[in-house]
C-alpha cells in the first residue's frame, strides 16, 4: 500500500478534520495506511461524527469485532463531535435543504447518512475538513482541499488498484446560493 499526494497539501490539511466511515474503516484495517494518514493529518484535530461512529460500529455483529472497533475509535487523536438535541435541530434543518438541493440538481439517491454528515459539516461556521473515499460528496457544496491517491496491492501482489481519498470542506456560500435557487 502506497499513498501518493502533493507534500505541500500536508500543510493545507490543518484545523479540524472529520472522517467518513470508509476512511475510518480503512484506517482500522490497514495499519500502514493508518500510520501514513496520521502523518498527513498531524496538523489537525481528528473528529468523528456520531453518525460515522454508528455506521462504523453497526456492522460488527460479533462481540470481539465490536470490541476491537470500539477500542480503535477510542484512539487518543480521535474526538467524537458534539451530540445533543440542539445540534440535531440544526443538522435536521440543514439536511432538509441539502436533500432538496441534491434532489433538484440530480442527486436524489444520496444516502440519508451522507446527507446528515454533510449537514453536520454545514452546521459549523468554522472550516472543518472532511476525508472520504466516497464520490457522492464531490458536489458544488464542497471545496476540495487535497486529493490523496492510495495504491492497494492485491493479496497475491500481482495487481494493484487505485483509490482516491478527497479532503473536502463545506462551502457555505454555495449552499446559500443553491438554497435560494430552490423552486418555491
Amino acid at each position: 500500500m502506497k499513498l501518493y499526494y502533493d507534500p505541500a497539501s500536508k500543510f493545507s490539511i490543518k484545523g479540524y478534520i472529520s472522517l467518513d466511515t470508509n476512511v475510518l474503516a480503512f484506517c482500522a484495517r490497514d495499519p500502514q495506511f493508518f500510520q501514513e494518514f496520521i502523518t498527513i493529518t498531524e496538523n489537525t484535530d481528528i473528529v468523528i461524527d456520531p453518525i460515522v461512529r454508528l455506521e462504523f460500529l453497526r456492522g460488527a455483529y460479533q462481540e470481539h469485532t465490536y470490541n476491537e472497533k470500539k477500542q480503535f475509535i477510542e484512539y487518543e487523536r480521535f474526538h467524537i463531535m458534539e451530540d445533543h438535541y440542539l445540534t440535531y435541530q440544526q443538522i435536521y434543518e440543514k439536511a432538509l435543504f441539502i436533500g432538496r438541493i441534491l434532489s433538484h440538481y440530480g442527486k436524489p439517491e444520496m444516502k440519508l447518512g451522507d446527507i446528515l454528515i454533510l449537514s453536520r459539516l454545514a452546521s459549523y461556521q468554522q472550516k472543518i475538513l472532511f476525508a472520504t473515499f466516497d464520490k457522492d460528496f464531490s458536489c458544488n457544496l464542497m471545496d476540495r482541499s487535497a486529493v490523496i491517491t492510495v495504491e492497494i496491492v492485491t493479496k497475491q501482489g500481482m495487481f494493484s488498484e487505485l483509490e482516491t481519498m478527497q479532503v473536502l470542506s463545506f462551502n457555505h456560500e454555495e449552499f446559500l446560493k443553491f438554497k435560494n435557487k430552490l423552486p418555491q
